[in-house]
């Protein structure tokens, strides 16, 4: 077998390209074409069975199946996807051994191509609409062959689906793969998601491992005790009035005599009595229960799938595009428009009937219409489809249905947990629901519902709401007049839970205690909400404490994607009758003006600090914030500024010694003693362990890049929070980039320098991206290519090339004085018009593409 699959891969491949053809990929025993003709797919379909019916296997002729299907497909990443495409693996999948079949829509528009036999109108396993089909006639092998392998073949009553399903393959294999082992499956998932569509989707697949497919409804069963009833109806039974499965019961019978899959589909409002009868049909039977519900059934011999929303970045846009089409819109899913598309499946969470329901307005809205206007979601999402169960006409019905069903104790704290952003943990929780007697309880019933998601992340445990639900929770919390006390208790426990931190952890900048490090990474979202919160109103006295006591995540880079006008205000500054306070809020707000990169509103901000006598250890982030700040433009007193602070230091304060090193390293750099900064950044090191990677950088302009990899190992042990791993991650691929470069290494730089750039786009801190593109200019220069230096850096030098870190400054000049020392004036203001207006992220994407084409060369 493993020869003849061998040959086979070989006939098709050969026989696809000879016919104009396109070989996507393989799967193993089979292979997916595709043909911009459809005459000549049925040319190549007919040779390729003749040919590979020639394969002997121990005497017998080799059989596949082979189907084909005409229609527009949606290309990416050099695949294919949508409904076309699952249409022809459907028709494929409908064939027997030897035999092509093809839909009658190809085989019109291939003319008289081939000979074909009409076989009939049959439904595909992908559940829509018949499909009328035609097998292909191959010369010299057999025409004659059992009925063809549709839903008609085998005894079922699941509905007819009028749309395609998308993104949900993989789910399907896994869950059909699951009823293969386990009697009892249980789909669950938030309402909308698609758990309906689903099992109807798995019924169709494992229709030949079983007897029987039994679809029954149960949205419509008000009373669990007609849930019995229900299953014989669909089943065409005479409804039974006993209670439970016997041998007397007609039920029980057609349930025992063969093996059957029952899918009951919503069971979450009748939940007692589908788990009491799925339990009956696994003790009395040979059949298998497949159920939808928002909630597990909870019995013995279950195993629970929990239905994931479809990504926004595949299944989601696809689903949408496709529901469009049907509003009669076609929406071009590529470039700006995807990322709009995208941002919108992100939004509404990926949930399908969120999109369908968002989709169907594109027949009057654009799709930034629509986008604009998902704040008022509830309001926007209606008017479904007139034949959708009334709950599903609308999203606000979705979750209302939900709602409905949970006790009065975990409606409080649905909607009090609403106020979180970005997720919460316990002890939030517990703080925004003080009046109920079991917070943990009620988390529990909400994620076994399907309202909340449980993560962990490093050890935390911590819950998430799908925007939609936390919507809609919030809609609930302003109904019940709790929306101003709910956002008060939030913002006391934002800044309590700050307060409870050691201010010097928070203003040291060097090291964090990884507990404090952990939550102010895990809580960015709601520090922010805080702020923004007590700003509405009118608590700038609260809002400023906030932002000075989160400074950690000013120095993260992670506290605002922009400056949301939060900090440097001075209303807020005056608001903070505190001094205290107030000098926290200054230093907040210098550091904030330096991870934007304004060294002008550093310093002045920074002095100001000063001047409200910033208490200890904050006076020291000040002095080190205005030292930065003044080596941009007077390093020489910036140095005795970094003197004087540390002389006053003295040798206590180890952490804070060693920033003001850094800081007086800052200012040597700047000046161009690259020696000075190195012999500073090598004693603060020594003095805590700690570093950014100055001093692998600045090893390299030096020279010494032997020296700049094993100043890396420091790098790596330091910050070890998800946030300062990325940073570790980040720093250490940029210095292993620029040592490899210097030693000629190129592969290996190419490989280091594509990390760094990964990490860039996935680190928040600003500026950044300067370093990273800096970095690709000494790959550049060891490569030979003059020009391609000069370029990046007048790329760089028209968006102002100053970043955070001065070593990085120090590799830009490096490499400015040596394209100089190699290119006329003339040829570098031909570099700089080439690169006006050309943006740092386009560039960097471009030298990440040239690097991994040069490593696949």
């Amino acid at each position: 077998m493993a020869r003849a699959l061998a040959q086979h891969d070989e006939v098709l491949a050969t026989v696809v390209r000879d016919y104009g053809g396109r070989l996507l990929k393989s799967t193993g025993d089979g292979c997916l074409a595709v043909f911009d003709d459809p005459a000549a797919s049925l040319g190549a379909a007919v040779d390729a069975q003749r040919r590979v019916c020639e394969i002997d296997v121990d005497g017998e002729p080799l059989r596949v199946r082979m189907g084909m299907h005409t229609g527009t497909a949606i290309e990416r990443d050099d695949d294919y996807f949508g409904p076309v495409v699952n249409r022809a693996a459907r028709i494929m999948s409908a064939a027997h051994g030897g035999q092509v079949l093809a839909s009658k829509l190809t085989v019109e528009l291939a003319g008289k191509a081939v000979d074909t036999v009409p076989v009939g109108s049959h439904r595909l396993r992908d559940l829509l609409e018949p499909e009328e089909l035609f097998q292909l006639v191959v010369p010299g092998q057999p025409s004659s062959f059992p009925p063809v392998r549709s839903l008609d073949a085998f005894e079922q009553n699941l509905p007819v689906q009028r749309s395609a399903l998308f993104g949900a393959e993989a789910a399907v294999a896994a869950i059909a793969d699951l009823l293969e082992h386990h009697r009892l499956v249980t789909l669950t998932g938030v309402g909308g998601v698609g758990k309906t569509r689903l099992a109807i989707e798995v019924g169709g697949r494992v229709l030949d491992h079983f007897d029987a497919v039994l679809f029954v409804e149960l949205a419509a069963v008000a009373d669990g005790s007609r849930l019995r009833e229900a299953v014989a109806i669909a089943a065409g039974l005479p409804a039974s009035e006993a209670a439970d499965i016997d041998d007397r019961d007609p039920l029980s019978g057609f349930l025992a005599s063969r093996r059957i899959l029952v899918i009951l589909d919503n069971c979450e409002h009748v939940l007692d009595e589908a788990a009491a009868f799925a339990d009956d049909v696994l003790a009395t039977s040979r059949s298998t229960v497949l159920a939808t519900s928002r909630e597990a059934l909870s019995i013995d011999g279950e195993r629970v799938w929990r239905v994931a929303s479809l990504d926004p970045t595949s299944g989601a846009v696809e689903l949408f595009v496709d529901r469009a089409a049907s509003a009669g819109v076609t929406l071009d899913a590529t470039g700006e428009q995807r990322r709009l598309l995208e941002d919108i499946c992100a939004q509404l969470d990926g949930i399908p009937l969120a999109l369908e329901l968002a989709a169907s307005r594109t027949a009057h809205l654009s799709p930034h219409d629509i986008a604009a206007r998902l704040g008022d979601r509830f309001r926007l999402l209606t008017g479904g489809r007139r034949t959708a169960r009334q709950r599903q006409q609308t999203l606000q019905a979705t979750l209302d249905w939900s709602h409905d069903l949970l006790t009065s104790e975990e409606q409080r704290v649905l909607r009090r947990v609403s106020v979180f952003m970005g997720g919460f943990s316990l002890a939030g929780a517990e703080a925004v629901t003080a009046d109920t007697s079991d917070v943990l309880s009620a988390l529990s019933a909400l994620v076994d519902k399907s309202l909340l998601v449980v993560e962990t992340d490093d050890g935390h445990t911590r819950y998430r709401m799908l925007e939609s639900v936390r919507l809609y929770g919030q809609d609930r919390l302003v109904a019940a007049d709790e929306a101003a006390q709910a956002r008060a208790t939030h913002c006391r426990w934002v800044l309590d839970s700050l307060s409870s931190f050691s201010l010097e952890d928070l203003a040291g900048f060097l090291a964090f205690e990884p507990t404090a490090h952990w939550w102010l990474a895990a809580e960015r979202a709601n520090v922010v909400a805080a702020m923004q919160w007590a700003e509405d109103d009118g608590d700038l006295r609260t809002m400023g404490r906030i932002a000075g006591r989160a400074i950690g995540l000013v120095e993260l880079g992670v506290l605002l994607d922009e400056d949301d006008g939060i900090f440097g205000r001075a209303d807020v500054e005056a608001a903070l009758d505190d001094p205290h306070d107030a000098a926290i809020y200054l230093v907040a707000s210098a550091l904030n003006a330096n991870s934007v990169g304004d060294f002008t509103r550093q310093r002045e901000l920074s002095e100001r600090a000063l001047e409200r006598r910033a208490p200890f250890p904050m006076d020291i982030g000040a002095r080190s914030l205005l030292v930065n700040a003044l080596s941009t433009v007077d390093p020489t007193a910036a140095l005795t500024m970094a003197e004087s602070a540390l002389d006053a230091l003295g040798p206590v304060e180890p952490r804070l010694r060693a920033l003001l090193l850094v800081r007086r390293a800052d200012a040597a750099i700047m000046a161009g003693d690259l020696g000075t900064g190195l012999a500073l950044h090598t004693e603060a090191e020594d003095t805590v362990a700690w570093s950014g990677g100055e001093r692998g950088v600045l090893l390299h302009v030096l020279g010494d890049d032997a020296g700049a990899l094993a100043s890396i190992e420091r790098v790596a042990l330091v910050r070890m929070s998800s946030m300062g791993s990325l940073w570790a991650r980040y720093r250490t691929a940029m210095i292993r980039g620029l040592a490899f470069s210097g030693m000629g290494r190129l592969d290996e730089a190419r490989e280091a320098l594509i990390e760094t750039a990964t990490s860039v786009e996935q680190f928040p801190m600003r500026l950044v991206d300067r370093d990273a593109l800096t970095a690709f200019a000494a790959l550049a220069w060891s490569e030979g290519d003059v020009a391609r230096v000069s370029y990046i850096l007048a790329v760089l030098s028209s968006h102002g090339i100053w970043t955070r870190t001065p070593a990085a400054f120090a590799l830009y000049r490096h490499y400015r004085e040596l394209v100089r020392g190699r290119m006329s004036k003339d040829e570098i203001a031909a570099s700089r018009a080439r690169a006006s207006g050309v943006s740092i992220s386009d560039t960097l994407a471009a030298e990440m593409a040239r690097a991994r084409a040069a490593l696949v060369r």
